[in-house]
């Protein structure tokens, strides 16, 4: 199964990427119609001083454990696209504060998605080499 995705690992994340670009567009087009739905998403779970974590951080931890389980063990690439995206929303935030709304410590989330999916693929299905 996994010989499959390490051939098409670039593929494969392009297409989560535009999936997960459409969500986002999605979202923030239909977000007014659906007032329930946005106190959901901003809806926090745990606070920490200073940080919490919401639906939008839970959606920052699945996708990069994702990621990590289609190509395992580029941690930096990772960071260094987690901070690009944190840009992005630090740059839109300008545009619509409502929405938009980054949090430096999702960086954090990512990481730690990413690592616990990079694990998991290195445990349990290792790539051949």
């Amino acid at each position: 199964m996994y010989g499959w995705i390490d051939a098409n690992a670039p593929l494969l994340i392009g297409v989560i990427i535009v999936i997960a670009i459409v969500s986002i567009i999605l979202i923030y087009i239909y977000i007014d119609d659906y007032p329930t739905v946005a106190k959901k998403y901003n809806h926090v779970f745990i606070t920490f001083p200073e940080s919490s974590f919401d639906l939008w951080s839970l959606s920052h931890l699945v996708l990069y454990f994702i990621l990590g389980l289609i190509a395992p063990n580029y941690y930096i690439t990772a960071l260094v696209a987690g901070i690009g995206w944190e840009k992005v929303e630090a740059g839109l935030k300008g545009y619509d504060a409502n929405y938009w709304y980054h949090k430096w410590d999702d960086l954090l989330v990512n990481l730690v998605g990413y690592i616990f999916g990079s694990a998991y693929r290195n445990t349990y299905y290792p790539i051949a080499m």
